[in-house]
């Protein structure tokens, strides 16, 4: 068990590290939602999770933060309008926390000729690309909580199908011993029809 909680604990999943403690895969989604489920093993994994806390200070609050920038992120932030309404990557009034959204930002100059190569002015473009905004927001909502891994669905799902096929082949078997007790046709009643 400690060692199922311990390769738990270094970031596999479940059913990953269920595979890797030597559980078949085949039942590996199984014992790993047994054994999350145990009480000693769920406080050691509390208990772990709170020291590795302790031990990194504030990273996960920093963590935290990190990703709320990226989630909470807005293209706002970051474009202005020109005088013709046209949007422009404009990053004179975003602070330090909007900017660790952007991933990366290319700009492009092009100078345009006529037909005689006389230049007649300068294009210039840029892109911005913000950090995957429903990623972080996805992260932010496991780790409070309001997400549920997908581990535990397939569990759940699979047992959901097992009592439903259990509850099916009670009912076959009913109907197979009620049949029996039915009553036979018999060649008058086909010779009436």
């Amino acid at each position: 068990m400690k060692n199922f909680a311990d390769i738990y604990l270094s970031g596999k999943s479940a059913t990953q590290a269920a595979i890797d403690a030597g559980y078949s895969e085949r039942t590996a989604g199984v014992q790993a939602y047994k054994m999350l489920k145990r009480p000693e093993v769920s406080q050691y994994v509390a208990a772990m999770k709170a020291k590795s806390t302790e031990e990194s200070g504030d990273s996960a609050v920093k963590w935290q933060k990190e990703l709320a920038r990226s989630a909470y992120s807005n293209i706002g932030d970051f474009i202005s309008l020109d005088s013709e309404g046209n949007p422009r990557v404009d990053l004179s009034n975003a602070t330090r926390d909007q900017l660790a959204a952007v991933q990366s930002i290319k700009t492009r100059k092009r100078t345009i000729y006529d037909a005689k190569g006389n230049a007649l002015g300068e294009e210039h473009n840029a892109e911005i690309r913000l950090w995957d905004k429903l990623r972080a927001m996805e992260l932010l909502g496991r780790h409070a909580g309001y997400l549920k891994d997908t581990e535990t669905k397939i569990v759940i799902d699979v047992a959901d199908r097992l009592l439903s096929a259990r509850g099916r082949v009670m009912q076959s078997n009913e109907l197979i011993e009620y049949s029996g007790d039915t009553e036979t046709e018999t060649d008058d009643d086909t010779a009436n029809r």
